[in-house]
């Protein structure tokens, strides 16, 4: 009886330390990850008039990883100013990129590219872009009007409209 006993002892020891093994093995194997996530990578600004202006969005990072993530560098594209706050970002919490697209001399559809490039081993990177079109604040029907050849004492003429786009008066110089 005193044996069944102490084996049953020693299984449940041995039971005990297999339970307890696993579980560290499981502590160890579940690896803590960072991950960052944008839930609005793209903003659209729509179609505006390009008066010279800056277009500014904010977008919101969040880290839904279990570490933290750190950024390291941001690629912009021509025409567009970024900057991250933090650029250090702990797990649960958020940080704001905040992007400014210069507007100045951009006509046409529109697609601008911000890369954050992290620390995160597996998905280094989070694109965000912004697109939309600008239209020219005054629109003319012939862009270009060639005077060629004039001769002396000769005189040439031509015909062109103006549309106002802006919801305001503009004077043309």
């Amino acid at each position: 009886m005193r044996e069944i006993f102490f084996i049953g002892l020693m299984m449940s020891g041995l039971y005990r330390s297999l339970v307890i093994g696993l579980c560290s093995l499981a502590a160890v194997s579940a690896e803590a990850v960072p991950k960052l996530e944008c839930f609005e990578p793209e903003h659209d600004f729509g179609e505006q008039v390009a008066k010279d202006q800056e277009i500014v969005h904010r977008f919101t990072l969040l880290n839904t990883g279990s570490e933290p993530v750190k950024i390291l560098e941001i690629k912009d594209c021509c025409g567009v100013t970024s900057t991250v706050v933090p650029m250090t970002i702990p797990p649960g919490s958020t940080a704001v990129c905040t992007s400014v697209f210069d507007t100045r001399n951009r006509y046409g559809k529109q697609g601008k590219q911000i890369l954050l490039v992290t620390d995160i081993k597996k998905t280094p990177y989070i694109d965000l872009r912004m697109t939309g079109t600008l239209l020219r604040a005054i629109e003319y029907s012939s862009a270009v009007v060639r005077f060629e050849n004039l001769m002396p004492d000769g005189s040439a003429s031509a015909t062109i409209s103006a549309t106002n786009l802006l919801a305001e008066a503009v004077t043309l110089e």
